[in-house]
């Protein structure tokens, strides 16, 4: 009978030949339902009575145990269980029975994504116990970075009677990257020199196949370790591999301190973890170079002057030296340049013939661990000249002024000359001041027939001289023109002239003899 009493099966009235006070059984001759609660009576005759209905034995039949997997539980493959850095992860459940309380045997298996077997216990690891909830270390390394997938099933004392699958579980095994500083590679002893605004290098590496990293962070600490000099921030990336190199760099906006001991270091983000930090290395931040250059001025045109460099690096570094020049604003040109020049030296060049004009030179310096150093200068070219005067003796002025008196239809102009008069010449050249550029000859000489006189002076501005011929009265003709070349040699090796006309008219002798007839 069910537990309400209704019947379920009879054995019926069935023979046996049993003799007194002895044990009888009978096989139930179809399948009870498992876990239904059933009422059992009996009665016997002898060859006279039959007996009363037995007491009401009760039994129940027993049913599979079930379970449940508790850890890990993610839902799918989507969204599985994270396991960190443990290949060997324990997998734990909930196990009842509705008749029982001993649980024998149990089956786990484990799976990857497309349901291939990567682990199971085998269908005979006993567990052996009455515990409601219990757990199991898998055994052998399981593969990591991609997602897994769980279920099981347990037997109570009966080990062939097994539940059915559990909850089928996922869970994803990731190891935690790591990162190393490749640059810079100095210890605090002895650091890495770099610019104040260093681009570092980093190697990120995890063990777990398909890793994409996509973040990373690098610090730049003092050397106390108590201020973060710059801090780039979570910055995202997408690299692909199991090991793979990043940089960064601090900002030109943002260098850090000249000449300081700083230690870097980087963490990685794989899309599930953050690294440790990296062990730190060191920096020592570039101090940049200085210099100067410095000539003497004034400068004019055809000078070659003397430029002399001088360059200074705080640390020490040989300095690679640049400088060009712009004439008028044009392009800058290379005119000089050393390598490996030492901290603290000098070096001088030269710099021409140089053409009048506005110069600029701009001086760069480099020590090649990014110090650099950028400077301009301008100076001018002054310009050299000289201006000839050809004029009349004072005598011969007089005459000239007298005769314009008695001629003024006819007046003769400063330029013209009577053939056979003295002429007068001079000459004014630049004032060089304090410059060494000075002139160093100054002549004049009448083209036509290539007489040449050296002029003399007392300042070396003013220089004056006189051609005196009295043959020109018969060899220069009335009515023509000549012309007195004033010429200047300075001592820069600059040759200038000045083209001076002048005109013959009459002769000296017609002024001679007019004097004398009055």
């Amino acid at each position: 009978m069910d537990s309400h009493g209704s019947l379920v099966i009879s054995s019926g009235e069935t023979s046996q030949n049993a003799p007194p006070h002895s044990t009888a059984t009978w096989q139930v001759t179809t399948d009870l339902i498992r876990g239904e609660l059933y009422q059992v009576r009996v009665r016997a005759q002898n060859p006279y009575y039959w007996t009363e209905w037995s007491n009401i034995g009760w039994m129940v039949i027993n049913s599979a145990p079930s379970v449940v997997i508790t850890n890990p539980n993610g839902p799918d493959a989507y969204n599985p269980t994270l396991i960190l850095d443990n290949k060997r992860p324990a997998i734990a459940w909930v196990q009842s029975d509705g008749q029982k309380n001993y649980y024998a045997k149990m089956y786990i298996e484990i799976l990857n994504e497309a349901g291939g077997m990567v682990y199971n216990t085998g269908w005979n690891a006993y567990q052996s116990t009455t515990a409601t909830t219990n757990s199991f270390q898998v055994p052998t390394d399981l593969p990591t970075g991609v997602p897994l997938q769980a279920r099981m099933k347990v037997t109570d004392d009966d080990p062939n009677l097994w539940s059915e699958w559990s909850n089928t579980v996922w869970f994803y095994i990731n190891m935690t990257p790591t990162v190393t500083m490749n640059v810079p590679s100095g210890t605090q002893a002895n650091p890495t020199p770099m610019s104040p605004t260093p681009t570092v290098s980093f190697t990120q590496s995890d063990p777990d196949p398909n890793t994409t990293f996509t973040k990373y962070q690098v610090q730049f600490i003092n050397e106390a370790g108590n201020t973060v000099l710059y801090d780039t921030g979570e910055q995202r990336q997408h690299l692909q591999g199991q090991v793979s190199v990043q940089n960064a760099s601090v900002p030109k906006d943002h260098p850090l301190p000249a000449g300081a001991k700083v230690q870097v270091r980087a963490r990685a983000f794989d899309g599930f973890v953050w690294s440790a930090w990296s062990a730190p290395t060191w920096l020592l931040t570039n101090r940049p170079p200085t210099g100067n250059i410095t000539f003497i001025t004034p400068i004019y045109e055809h000078d070659t002057p003397v430029f002399t460099v001088s360059v200074f690096d705080p640390d020490g570094d040989a300095i690679d030296v640049t400088v060009e020049s712009s004439l008028n604003g044009g392009a800058f040109g290379i005119i000089q340049q050393w390598s490996g020049v030492s901290s603290g030296q000098s070096k001088a060049f030269t710099y021409g013939p140089l053409p009048q004009g506005n110069y600029t030179l701009r001086l760069s310096l480099s020590d090649g661990k990014g110090g650099t150093f950028n400077h301009i200068y301008s100076f001018v070219v002054l310009p050299l000249s000289i201006k000839g005067y050809v004029t009349h003796t004072p005598e011969w002025e007089s005459y000239r002024l007298l005769w314009n008196e008695k001629h003024p239809g006819a007046p003769r102009a400063a330029d013209v000359f009577w053939a056979g008069e003295a002429f007068e010449l001079s000459a004014t050249v630049t004032d060089t001041g304090t410059s060494a550029t000075k002139p160093q000859a100054v002549d004049a000489t009448l083209l036509e027939t290539g007489e040449q006189v050296a002029l003399d002076s007392s300042d070396r501005i003013r220089f004056s001289g006189q051609l005196v011929n009295p043959d020109h009265a018969q060899s220069l003709r009335s009515g023509q023109a000549y012309t007195f070349r004033f010429r200047v040699h300075w001592s820069n090796r600059l040759v200038q002239t000045d083209d001076v006309p002048v005109n013959i008219q009459g002769s000296m002798y017609d002024v001679i003899v007019n004097q004398i007839r009055h």
